[in-house]
C-alpha cells in the first residue's frame, strides 16, 4: 500500500523516532516539494528522512502539471507544498491515472 505524506508528518515521526519504522511497513509517497522542505536543514530528522529516500523507503512521485497544480491552490489557498501533497492524493486516488 502506498500513502501520501506531507512535511509536517514525516518530520514529526522522524522526531519521535518511528518513521523508520512506519517506512519499513507501508511505501511513503511524497512530491519533490516535500522532500526539499523536509530535507533543507542539517539536523537529525532532516538526514533521517533523506537516508530513507536514498534507501528507496520514501518514494519521490511527480504531481501533476502545474496548471492542476496552481487550480487546486487556488481552491484550496494551500502554501506550495501543501499543493504539491494534496495534488498527489488526488492523483493516486483517481482511478483513471
Amino acid at each position: 500500500m502506498k500513502v501520501a505524506f506531507d512535511s509536517s508528518t514525516l518530520i514529526l515521526l522522524a522526531k519521535i523516532d518511528i518513521l523508520r519504522s512506519v517506512a519499513e511497513h507501508i511505501k511513503i509517497v511524497i512530491p519533490g516539494r516535500v522532500r526539499d522542505e523536509c530535507i533543507k536543514k542539517d539536523i537529525f530528522d532532516a538526514r533521517l528522512i533523506s537516508s530513507l529516500i536514498n534507501e528507496g523507503l520514501i518514494e519521490i512521485e511527480k504531481t501533476g502539471t502545474k496548471r492542476a497544480i496552481n487550480k487546486l491552490a487556488k481552491i484550496l489557498r494551500y502554501n506550495v507544498a501543501r499543493r504539491r501533497h494534496s495534488t498527489l492524493l488526488w492523483k493516486r486516488s483517481t482511478p483513471w491515472q
